[in-house]
């Protein structure tokens, strides 16, 4: 029988900060004890900075070297898999990827798999729920509009924090972070000196945003913060190159003479970061080799719930798609999905009629749509009442486009809960790849006695993930 504590603190939860690093577990040691950091309020900066989008958790989460190898070579092999799956499931025929996922014509699928085509350089960002059986990855978007990129920013935020700072000061540990910005702006350069983009050793950088985004409050300082690591990264690859990084929306674009401008601002890179519709003036300049994007079209295809179905189906020798190391990462880290429709699957080694094993397993499973994002269209059985989910069932069924998916159990961490105390949470990791390369984590976390999709909108917070490059603590006694 495990013996826990008021806090929910348990031997469970030992192993899972033990796990993380050392100084994880010696942190929430001490934490859980500590008056001031049991406090929010010790954490105030986190809430007045207005370039913080969501709520963050006051707690940070210290990672060593072995699970940060870990999580960082678990991201690029799903994301490889990932985009994979139009060349390997459909042979990047027009007429099947456009009756798969619903575009306008084979002619515009065509258009968005013909090269450049951003899939091999697409940023993407995965959400992850790490069980007793490892990372599984239950989505991973595309699109550069997600949340998390202050990476650096609460890196820097966490080790001023007085309370944080003599915690690392008098544990001896030297602490380091992979700022999302940093590689991204890195990935670029490299990109745009590799095509000869540059220009006169100029290379500006037009963020895309929607109207109404461009008016939230800590925009300007965001693109500050942007402009400085694009600055940086230039001095770090030893670039002779000078460039803006500006926000606006696509309606201040203009193509004219093949190029691209800002006003009288030549433009080399679109960042999309809103779900504006890309004027097809924008696509074609992209197109001919005169400007780099991120992620563009391909967006909607490669973000599709449903290819992690069309990976999952491979243990029901659905395909021959995949090698034989390529299915192991699948079986490892891919948790149960397929799609959504009136046929026979195994489930947990049993054959079963997938409608008939919507209702007997519910609770065990989750229903989400295909093509939807930022937690919407997500639904947990345990938590639908029957009613509803019969009629999202039915719904699935007859429309298509849904998948479900084996619901997954998050580890339980500890962390910081309401204006004082702590509570056992659920956590979602969401690691960035740009291109090939590892670009850092930011972690959503809630409550586990919230229940439910960990969601921002909710009872969900935002956390950052402190990488230990230098440990001396002994493990702490029981």
């Amino acid at each position: 029988m495990t013996v826990q504590s008021e806090d929910g603190w348990s031997d469970e939860l030992r192993a899972t900060h033990l796990a993380l690093s050392v100084e994880d577990l010696k942190f929430r040691e001490v934490a859980r004890h500590d008056p001031s950091l049991l406090q929010r309020s010790t954490f105030r900066v986190l809430d007045d900075d207005p370039r913080l989008y969501y709520r963050q958790q006051p707690w940070p989460t210290f990672i060593g070297t072995a699970k940060l190898e870990h999580l960082k070579s678990m991201s690029l092999a799903v994301t490889a898999l990932l985009r994979k799956v139009p060349q390997r499931i459909f042979q990047n025929d027009p007429a099947k990827v456009c009756e798969f996922y619903g575009l306008p014509s084979a002619a515009v699928a065509a258009i968005i798999l013909s090269e450049p085509n951003c899939i091999e350089e697409s940023m993407a960002r995965g959400d992850l729920i790490e069980t007793t059986g490892g990372f599984k990855c239950i989505e991973i978007n595309f699109t550069p509009n997600v949340g998390g990129w202050e990476t650096s920013l609460l890196a820097e935020h966490f080790q001023a924090i007085p309370e944080i700072a003599r915690f690392v000061e008098r544990e001896g540990i030297r602490l380091s972070h992979t700022s999302t910005l940093r590689v991204l702006f890195t990935q670029m350069l490299r990109m745009a000196e590799r095509s000869r983009i540059p220009e006169n050793g100029e290379l500006n950088v037009a963020c895309i945003f929607d109207p109404d985004r461009l008016q939230v409050r800590g925009l300007p300082e965001t693109i500050v913060a942007f402009q400085k690591e694009f600055d940086q990264a230039c001095r770090d690859l030893s670039l002779a190159l000078r460039g803006k990084v500006v926000a606006c929306p696509y309606g201040q674009i203009i193509a004219a003479q093949g190029k691209l401008f800002h006003g009288k601002m030549p433009v080399h890179v679109i960042l999309e970061l809103g779900l504006e519709q890309m004027p097809v003036a924008v696509y074609r300049t992209f197109k001919a080799g005169k400007v780099l994007l991120f992620n563009g079209p391909v967006s909607g295809v490669l973000s599709d719930k449903r290819n992690l179905a069309l990976l999952s189906a491979t243990e029901d020798g659905a395909t021959g798609a995949f090698s034989p190391q390529e299915r192991e990462v699948i079986a490892r880290h891919i948790p149960w999905s397929r799609l959504v429709a009136a046929k026979k699957v195994r489930f947990r080694g049993e054959e079963a009629f997938l409608p008939d094993l919507l209702t007997t397993a519910r609770e065990k499973m989750v229903l989400k749509e295909g093509s939807n994002y930022g937690g919407k269209g997500v639904f947990l059985g345990e938590v639908t009442p029957e009613a509803r989910w019969e009629e999202l069932s039915r719904t699935a069924l007859e429309k298509g486009g849904w998948i479900v998916q084996e619901k997954l159990e998050s580890l339980p961490y500890l962390y910081q809960c309401g204006d004082s105390g702590c509570a056992p949470h659920d956590v979602i990791w969401g690691p960035f790849v740009i291109g090939n390369v590892y670009g850092g984590v930011i972690l959503r976390m809630q409550p586990k006695a919230a229940g439910g999709a960990v969601n921002l909108s909710l009872a969900a917070t935002e956390g950052v993930v402190l990488e230990v490059v230098q440990q001396n603590s002994p493990v702490p006694a029981q």
